[in-house]
């Protein structure tokens, strides 16, 4: 299933993401974030939970040169 939902606190090492229907903790996910016009696939899990709020997932796998991509993302949103 694919959802589409706002994400915040962005970071190396996760997220949270905005989603009304929250997922249970422990949930294994593959997260595709956009940057740009550039997706970047990630696996994740789930770590926090808000009912009707959002998750906080953290990054368990990223292709290194999507890493890459996502600290020169950070450092340039850093910067700005």
């Amino acid at each position: 299933m694919t959802v589409r939902v706002p994400t915040s606190d962005l970071s190396l090492g996760g997220c949270y993401i905005e989603n009304m229907f929250t997922l249970r903790i422990g949930d294994h996910l593959t997260v595709g974030l956009w940057i740009g016009t550039e997706k970047l696939k990630i696996s994740g899990v789930v770590r926090t939970c808000d009912p009707v709020f959002g998750n906080g997932i953290e990054f368990l796998e990223i292709d290194p040169l999507d890493r890459v991509k996502l600290e020169a993302y950070l450092d340039g949103v850093n910067q700005g």
